[in-house]
């Protein structure tokens, strides 16, 4: 399989560190759960600023939560979630979404962070 790690605006560079801890993350999770993407997207520019973090699991099920940042970097959090997801698969979403949402305060401009689990020649 191969993987895409989307970052925008286009332009905006993360650091190699920051890069290795999402693959690391969004492998993990991976690992608990076949996924086919995850997407952190800035939803309203703010104050405060508002995010959505979306995955999308390949079996179908779908995890939905808004944040909003009015006090970083803890920021409110919604859960839309019709699925039933195990509590590995729980915690392992954990991890790649705390580090999403240290980019917020670390990339002042950043908009999208999508990582997707492509098949071999996508």
């Amino acid at each position: 399989m191969k993987r895409r790690l989307i970052v925008l605006p286009v332009g905006l560079e993360l650091v190699i560190p920051d890069v290795d801890k999402v693959v690391a993350a969004a492998e993990l999770l991976h690992a608990a759960v076949p996924m086919d993407r995850v997407v952190f997207t800035r939803a309203v520019i703010g104050p405060p600023l508002e995010f959505g973090y979306n995955i999308f699991a390949v079996d179908g099920r779908n995890w939905h939560q808004h944040l909003t940042f009015d006090v970083m970097p803890n920021p409110k959090m919604n859960f839309v979630v019709n699925d039933l997801w195990r509590l590995t698969e729980f915690a392992a979403q954990r991890s790649l979404r705390n580090i999403l949402v240290s980019f917020v305060g670390v990339y002042p401009s950043l908009e999208q962070v999508k990582y997707l689990y492509l098949e071999t020649g996508a």
